[in-house]
């Protein structure tokens, strides 16, 4: 067929009813951005293909029917690359199913099992088996790598405990099998393989469906539990009575009824695996209106900003034509910087009305409107009038701070100026400090507060500033009524456990109560600086605009099930303010399954920086990884030094990576990144190394109270979840100086869930 001119009597809408409709597996996405960067020809057919289809034109590649799937047909790409569609009933749509080289085409349709659709919803969702190339990711130790305590095995309770008799032979199971199948545990044990197998010969659906429960997540195992109980049906062709559900009735199928919406999809693709990929559960979140502040939480890696760049895209769509802007906002600069890149990518005209920008620079964008001069900050300047103001309070007062770190002490320093502005200082004696850890006695803070004063006013003598001044200038003009150049209707602030008490304040006083004018989102358990606030103390109220979002997307289900007890308590306190049941809120972790993360002891620095050469140079090689895949973390600058000399030497591409004396790194930069815990925050790699993992350094010598203890090991999770697919922590007994030195703390409390080894070479 032909393209055809289509006469003006024909409506645009006429017209598209009677093209083929392209719906897409959300899954599908990412396979085209693989494709797109590393098989650019297959990419551009494939997309052609998808295209001519759409706009109802015969493709021209060469095609040939798939038996594993009803109806499905694949087309032959450039250098061996397979797409494979398949029409649904009444032969009006297409499913693209997948894109790739032959074994990852392969590896999808010896999984796939048909659909579960429930008629009386609509739902429509794909049955699927996890195939070991999809789910595994297999670490490459070196050599030298010896095997130091045997993995600590894990009791596991009845498999298909939910499942009734009834339910079983509802999915066909034998009657004379139902008591094999209730006696399975572990679900990657032999005898769970050995029992369903068997099964295989006699009740393959059967065998199919049970797999997939064992194999799957909880929306895997959701959809089985439909299957048993006979709210849905299984079948293995697309059904005809799904496509009119799609897509608000879907959770797994995206339709595109507009060529051009598709070609948009098709020629942006995503910016990466994870970065711009919109899970079905989160879409109900981009397009939900709330009457007033919302607040987003989610465990780390559940796609939080993702839903935030997707929602600032939506109300910019309509803020466009009135002449208003979103303001998306952040504490970190590199941070904005990534979501400012992220928009580009995503949007189209809307761009144009969505402000991305780092708190601070936002506040000195708005002072220079308002015509008053730039403040100044010199972090040089800064560290010496800090040192000068400690010698210059009481001695009975430098007295009282002796049980106190300089470090701690000056966390509270900033506490202060978050929490106040100059002339409310005093306020400080008898604010309520909660969530900042230790107590204070009284004497400490009014140390405390005479510290802050005299360094403020040594700051104000030589023309300088902090950092947190510039929010707290421009504060102050907005309590005053001044008005920022853009007039906002919405404002989303990203990472916003970061963000201080008065720059919370600032940003809702662009926006207060208007609805969906101002959304909150972060992660609690992510929180590098303790700012000991509530939102309902600052009078943001949030009542019935909380979400929780609880599935992680980024990481294996080993790396996050060993993070996760880092900060789990800290999660529960978090889920509580949501008003979210914490059962109900639970952390799902990734059905993708990999390595536990290995804990590697070296007998000293020396050792331990020939490790992280002879390791990264062996994912190098055998695991086909980049530079770019890969990110050592360190808590202090020590061992990022070590880290960035070890691998210059071995040859390989390395570059610090958004350290505030290195500058910031092209993202586009092929090369290992060596970055601070705090610096890797908001970003993700294929595999990542923490190096100088022992007492004193994370946690650091002055975590001496629970609070503190409990801000370094959100630290450590940060670093920790940063790693998709593989995570190495390192230690050594001995130090630079040949000082014995002790593992960290927290691999104690991490130990069930990881595996160890020694380097000896």
């Amino acid at each position: 067929m032909k393209h055809q001119l289509v006469g003006l009597c024909c409506s645009l809408e006429d017209v598209l009813a009677q093209m083929p409709r392209i719906i897409l597996r959300p899954s599908f996405s990412k396979d085209l951005d693989g494709l797109r960067r590393s098989a650019r020809k297959a990419y551009q057919r494939a997309s052609e293909i998808l295209l001519e289809i759409q706009r109802d034109i015969e493709p021209s590649a060469s095609r040939r029917a798939e038996t594993r799937i009803p109806k499905c047909e694949k087309f032959e790409l450039p250098d061996g690359y397979r797409l494979v569609l398949q029409r649904a009933d009444s032969d009006d749509a297409m499913v693209a199913l997948v894109v790739g080289t032959h074994d990852h085409v392969d590896s999808f349709l010896d999984g796939h099992r048909g659909y579960v659709f429930d008629g009386r919803t609509g739902r429509l969702r794909e049955l699927r088996l996890a195939t070991v190339s999809e789910t595994t990711v297999e670490m490459v130790p070196s050599a030298e790598l010896q095997a130091e305590q045997p993995a600590v095995p894990q009791a596991h309770p009845p498999l298909f405990a939910d499942f009734s008799d009834e339910m079983l032979v509802r999915l066909g199971v034998p009657h004379k099998d139902l008591a094999d199948v209730r006696g399975i545990g572990d679900p990657n044990s032999l005898e769970c393989m050995t029992v369903l197998q068997g099964l295989a010969d006699v009740a393959p659906k059967a065998a199919d469906a049970l797999l997939a429960f064992a194999t799957g997540n909880s929306s895997t195992r959701a959809t089985v539990l439909d299957l048993a109980q006979g709210s849905a049906q299984l079948t293995e062709e697309f059904p005809e009575a799904a496509v009119s559900h799609l897509p608000s009735g879907s959770e797994e199928f995206l339709t595109f009824n507009d060529p051009v919406d598709l070609e948009e999809i098709l020629e942006r693709g995503t910016l990466e695996q994870w970065q711009l990929f919109l899970h079905p559960d989160q879409r109900s979140l981009v397009q939900r209106s709330f009457s007033g502040p919302a607040r987003l939480r989610g465990i780390s890696g559940s796609g939080k900003t993702v839903v935030a760049l997707h929602r600032a895209r939506r109300l910019a769509k309509g803020a466009l034509s009135k002449g208003e802007k979103i303001l998306f906002t952040t504490f970190d600069k590199g941070l904005a910087a990534a979501a400012g890149h992220l928009l580009d990518t995503l949007c189209g005209p809307e761009r144009a009305a969505i402000e991305v920008t780092h708190l601070h620079r936002w506040c000195l964008d708005y002072l220079s409107f308002r015509g008053l001069p730039s403040p100044k900050y010199s972090p040089d300047v800064s560290k010496q009038l800090r040192h000068q103001a400690l010698t210059r309070i009481s001695p009975a007062l430098q007295n009282s701070l002796k049980s106190v770190s300089q470090d701690y002490l000056w966390s509270e320093v900033d506490f202060l100026m978050g929490r106040f502005l100059h002339d409310e200082a005093e306020g400080y004696l008898t604010t309520d400090r909660s969530g900042r850890g230790r107590a204070l006695s009284p004497e400490q803070r009014r140390a405390t507060l005479d510290l802050y004063l005299s360094y403020h006013q040594a700051l104000l003598d030589r023309g300088f500033v902090e950092p947190s001044e510039f929010v707290r200038m421009a504060y102050r003009q907005r309590r005053s009524g001044e008005q920022p150049q853009a007039n906002y209707s919405a404002v989303i602030v990203d990472e916003v456990q970061d963000i201080s008490e008065i720059a919370l304040r600032l940003l809702y006083s662009l926006v207060s109560d208007r609805p969906d004018g101002l959304l909150l989102v972060g992660d609690t358990t992510q929180r590098i600086f303790t700012r000991g606030y509530t939102l309902k103390g600052l009078g943001i109220d949030i009542a019935g605009r909380g979400v929780v979002l609880r599935k992680n997307y980024r990481n294996t289900r080993q790396i996050l099930e060993a993070a996760f007890p880092l900060v789990e308590n800290e999660w529960k306190e978090d889920v509580a303010q949501a008003e979210v049941p914490v059962a109900d809120a639970r952390p799902e972790f990734s059905v993708r399954e990999g390595c536990r993360p290995i804990v590697v002891r070296c007998p000293d620095e020396a050792a331990e920086r020939r490790f992280l050469a002879t390791e990264i140079a062996a994912l190098l090689k055998y695991k086909h990884y980049t530079p770019r895949d890969i990110c050592v973390v360190a808590r202090n600058r020590h061992y990022r030094e070590l880290a960035v000399a070890t691998l210059r030497n071995a040859n390989i591409p390395v570059h610090l990576f958004r350290d505030p004396e290195a500058g910031e790194v092209s993202p586009d930069q092929n090369a290992v990144r060596v970055s601070s815990l705090h610096g890797a925050k908001g970003h993700e790699f294929g595999s990542v190394f923490v190096v100088g993992v022992v007492d004193g350094v994370i946690p650091m010598r002055w975590a001496i109270d629970t609070q503190t203890v409990s801000s370094e090991a959100a630290v450590l999770y940060v670093g920790m979840t940063r790693a998709r697919d593989l995570l190495y922590l390192s230690h050594s007994t001995n130090g630079a100086s040949g000082k014995p030195q002790s593992r960290s703390s927290f691999v104690d409390l991490i130990s069930p869930w990881c595996d160890f080894a020694e380097f000896r070479r």
